[in-house]
């Protein structure tokens, strides 16, 4: 049995959702008797669109927020990695002076979201926040922004890790992924073998942005043409493929 781990924005999902090809493949492998999860910077509730968007799509496992959800199917909850939310006004106002476009920050009592204008929409489920009132949850799972380009993306991720050493902020293109220090996806992979019994060298990873290099690297690493040009030089040539279902091809 092998376990594959694919990134969803720009892996499964490169443009229009997951391909007839890819969907397939997938399919060939869980019924060779081999799992098959995503690892994704979404929260779960973006998993679960996934999901539903993209059946027969059918993940063993979800690991959401970079590392720090780990859920068995939808509804079994494994673990999370939080962090004290203390600083997370500081990050929200590092964000903004930096550019970000958005603020989502992802706690136990479920997701706060700026109002950049202000406005509190009505018979919403998250809680809405303005500059005036910025949470400081008790336990924080992750922050998520974006800005206007990657560069800025880079240079805002690079500060946060400096600035604030209980996290870690990945740029994935144009968005900044903010989790507890040591969490990331490949922790949340450490995290499902451990629970599960399963062995390192079963898995087969597959992503397209910096916030997939941790899992690349620990673990057996595949990417694809769209690739960020870092990603595709650490694994070299041989490991890049035209899409999912060739990768699997090669493992099945």
């Amino acid at each position: 049995m092998k376990i594959f781990v694919s990134d969803y924005d720009g892996t499964l999902n490169r443009g229009g959702g997951v391909t007839e090809r890819d969907l397939k493949a997938l399919d060939a492998w869980q019924k060779a008797g081999n799992l098959f999860g995503i690892a994704s910077g979404r929260d779960l509730r973006g998993l679960v669109n996934v999901w539903q968007r993209c059946l027969p799509l059918k993940p063993d496992f979800l690991i959401g927020g970079n590392g720090t959800q780990l859920y068995r199917g939808l509804e079994e909850r494994v673990l999370r990695f939080s962090a004290n939310g203390k600083d997370v006004p500081l990050i929200v106002d590092l964000i903004l002076r930096r550019g970000g476009r958005i603020v989502h920050i992802t706690a136990e009592e479920g997701k706060y979201i700026l109002s950049m204008d202000g406005k509190i929409p009505e018979n919403t489920k998250d809680f809405y926040f303005t500059l005036d009132n910025i949470p400081a949850p008790k336990e924080v799972y992750s922050l998520n922004t974006y800005f206007d380009t990657n560069k800025l993306a880079e240079a805002f991720c690079a500060e946060c890790c400096t600035c604030f050493p209980a996290f870690t902020a990945y740029q994935n293109t144009d968005c900044g992924d903010i989790v507890p220090r040591g969490t990331g996806k490949a922790e949340g992979i450490a995290a499902y073998i451990k629970h599960t019994g399963l062995k390192p060298e079963m898995v087969i990873t597959a992503g397209d942005s910096g916030n997939d290099l941790g899992m690349l690297r620990a673990y057996v690493g595949c990417t694809l043409p769209n690739a960020d040009e870092e990603l595709k030089t650490v694994l070299g040539e041989e490991n890049i493929y035209p899409d999912i279902a060739a990768m699997l091809e090669r493992y099945l």
